[in-house]
């Protein structure tokens, strides 16, 4: 009989704070144990109870031979109760964040050699927090059996982001190479959010996993795929840096490293959105994701739909556009895009190719100007004309002027899910010269919600036309499915 006894635990690898316990073991003449239960206050409790069928003797005990206990018949019940779930983060586990209450009941038959575990252990109220972007999981339920061999989640669910997702599966371990699948479903989930980018996805992936090897496959259709990236276009000193090939994940954990990938990554209608201070528009994403855990592949396109180019003279349409990854450079963009728009009276076009470190930009016009006029009517709105008169310096102060307010604008637009005031301003100058051969602008500010979300919106505009006229009035935009 031991009684209260005190626990102590200040020079283990897995601390679980002052605890205490107490036993009844007696020989009749195997082993039974009454009971035995373990409490740490601030963790949770630990209670076994049952009978060790096993030819040994107490004389064998004190002499220190306990082989007969490798055959002993196991007649074990165990109760387990946790309340507080940091100790594991103290241990070692890497997260920001493990909460919830643990239970569970487990039945042991058989022997200490071949095992026959039985029960259910369940998790309520729990949540994960990742170390890195990755979001958190919140209001984890989830329920697991244990049966003949066999691992089975009952129920598990809980929100990422606001949305619910799920699990379901198996691990099978009765098999003489264990095995496991796992179904992961989730809607419009958070995967990350940051001041630059937001994603949110329908989710359906199989984790197959066996002793020998790994297997991630499904599909990810991007719903809501927001990049709102202000560049900094103000700030003294400071160049623009080249484009950095883009930068995968790796993963280096065991288990993990060897995980082969085959994930198709879409985008919904009007799921993806470029809304960043230079440009403005929709996407749509076309990827697989394939190779390993440590050396992951991604291939595919990017098709960029009708798209503003904001620029400090004029605004240019990206008609269409491809970035496209390949094997030979899975890291490197390549580019195809055409922008056309209307400046000063010429009507112009620019075809971007190349790589995203290296482009290519190939300019031309109607009438037709030389590269060198071309690149100072897109970055001045100056004409050839002009330029031999003599620079006109209050329009091109006014070109920048409208470039840089519309800079800082987009620096009150918060986050990659606000709508601020530079979300709702469109800005343009110079698509034409009005009769006394000044720049025609016109400004709308949005007053409802974007088309895309309410099917209508309206917008309050005013311009300078081609007759000099100032023009007010209020535009009503409807979509018609």
């Amino acid at each position: 009989d031991l009684q209260h006894w005190e626990l102590d635990d200040t020079a283990s690898s897995f601390p679980l704070g002052p605890g205490s316990g107490s036993a009844r073991l007696r020989f009749d003449p195997a082993p039974v144990l009454d009971y035995a239960r373990m409490e740490w206050p601030a963790w949770g409790a630990v209670q076994v109870a049952g009978r060790i069928e096993a030819p040994l003797w107490l004389d064998q005990l004190l002499q220190g031979d306990v082989s007969g206990l490798a055959h002993s018949e196991l007649a074990l019940d165990t109760q387990l109760e946790v309340n507080d779930l940091t100790p594991l983060i103290d241990a070692g586990v890497a997260l920001r964040r493990l909460e919830g209450r643990v239970a569970a009941q487990l039945a042991w038959r058989g022997s200490l050699t071949h095992p026959e575990p039985s029960g259910w252990i369940e998790w309520q109220a729990g949540s994960l927090g990742f170390l890195g972007a990755m979001p958190s999981l919140a209001e984890i339920q989830a329920r697991a059996q244990l049966a003949d061999g066999r691992l089975t989640i009952e129920q598990c669910r809980g929100e990422l982001g606001s949305a619910p997702w799920s699990v379901a599966g198996y691990w099978d371990f009765s098999a003489p190479e264990p095995h496991g699948q796992f179904q992961m479903r989730g809607a419009d989930v958070l995967l990350t959010r940051s001041q630059d980018l937001r994603l949110r996805a329908d989710m359906d992936l199989a984790l197959e996993i066996s002793a020998s090897s790994r297997r991630l496959s499904g599909e990810v259709l991007l719903t809501d795929a927001r990049y709102a990236r202000r560049h900094e276009l103000l700030t003294p000193g400071k160049r623009s840096a080249r484009p950095a090939p883009l930068q995968m994940f790796s993963l280096s954990e065991p288990g993990l490293a060897e995980m082969a990938l085959d994930v198709k990554i879409r985008s919904g209608a009007e799921a993806a959105q470029i809304d960043s201070n230079i440009a403005q528009g929709g996407a749509r994403a076309d990827f697989h994701l394939g190779g390993t855990g440590r050396s992951p592949e991604l291939t595919g396109a990017l098709f960029i739909e009708p798209t503003r180019v904001l620029l400090p003279a004029t605004t240019l349409t990206l008609t269409t556009g491809t970035a496209t990854l390949d094997r030979r450079e899975p890291l490197l963009p390549r580019l195809d895009l055409q922008l056309e728009g209307r400046v000063r009276g010429y009507d112009v076009s620019a075809r971007i190719g190349g790589s995203l470190t290296i482009p290519t930009t190939d300019l031309s016009s109607v009438p037709p100007l030389s590269h060198e006029d071309l690149v100072l009517l897109i970055a001045s709105g100056q004409t050839p004309q002009e330029r031999e008169g003599g620079l006109d310096r209050n329009e091109a102060a006014r070109s920048l002027a409208t470039f840089f307010g519309r800079d800082i604008l987009a620096g009150l637009g918060g986050d990659a899910g606000g709508d601020g005031i530079a979300e709702r301003i469109e800005w343009q100058t110079g698509t034409d010269l009005t009769r006394s051969g000044a720049a025609t602008s016109e400004v709308s500010l949005r007053l409802t919600r974007e088309i895309k979300q309410s099917g209508r919106s309206m917008y309050l505009r005013a311009e300078r036309d081609v007759y000099d006229r100032i023009n007010l009035g209020l535009r009503f935009l409807f979509r018609v499915d």
